[in-house]
């Protein structure tokens, strides 16, 4: 004899249609809502690498204050000059010089070659690579091998200019600067050197569309789309009218 309670329970029970319809929009939902973790989890990691540069920029604004508001000369014997403004050191590629990591002591380090500082590394930092596969940097993370996975402006270094050339020993004020200060870059992900000059190297961090944060002298920092080839643009600008130059 079937009882009351059996015929509720047959009532309010599942039946195998109504199950697998229930998994199949469970499984629809998930796969609508992966995109859009992957992209948070993208969008987490390039603001992480902005706020690395915004705290780089602090402490450049901090140096410049306290020198002048003059950047600072690379000696003649030092190349990369550019990374070696800061970071870890010494790294797989050292700079044994005493003039190196200058910036340290601005994000809190005591010594200018202290061993490392995670505001100079982006959490999806990657080696320098050749199409054909080459490594430009053995393999190891471009802060392993550098120290630093933001290269500064090396016109603002006057790193464009040879070592041999007098011209060398001016610095730049940053008031000589004719540009717009928000859209001059000061630094940035490592790609962006590559992307402005239209180099083979890849040195891609959050994509391969050559969009990169990139750090300005006013402060700054923007996500950025580069134009290869181009150092000039509506966005942003590479080189500097310099009067040694001339």
């Amino acid at each position: 004899m079937t009882s009351r309670y059996d015929v509720i329970r047959r009532k309010n029970a599942f039946t195998l249609i109504e199950l697998l319809v229930v998994i199949s929009i469970v499984a629809v939902l998930i796969a609508i809502m992966l995109p859009a973790l992957s992209s948070a989890k993208h969008g987490a990691r390039v603001m992480a690498c902005a706020a690395n540069l915004r705290q780089i920029g602090l402490a450049w604004q901090t140096y410049l204050m306290d020198n002048g508001f003059v950047f600072p000369v690379p000696p003649s014997n030092l190349n990369n000059w550019h990374l070696f403004y800061g970071g870890k050191h010494p790294s797989i590629h050292p700079a044994n010089f005493p003039q190196a990591r200058f910036l340290n002591p601005y994000v809190g380090h005591r010594e200018k070659n202290a061993k490392g500082s995670e505001v100079f590394r982006c959490t999806e930092d990657r080696d320098i690579r050749f199409p054909d596969g080459s490594t430009h940097t053995d393999g190891y993370p471009t802060y392993e091998y550098y120290g630093n996975s933001y290269p500064a402006n090396f016109y603002l270094l006057n790193m464009h200019l040879k070592s041999s050339d007098p011209r060398r020993e001016y610095a730049v004020l940053v008031d000589a600067i004719e540009h717009n200060l928000a859209k001059m870059v000061l630094a940035g992900d490592f790609q962006w050197y590559y992307s402005v000059t239209d180099a083979s190297w890849d040195a891609h961090f959050h994509n391969r569309h050559d969009q990169m944060n990139l750090l300005f002298l006013d402060g700054h920092v923007a996500y950025t789309q580069t134009i290869r080839g181009e150092a000039v643009t509506d966005s942003y600008i590479i080189p500097i009218n310099f009067a040694a130059d001339e």
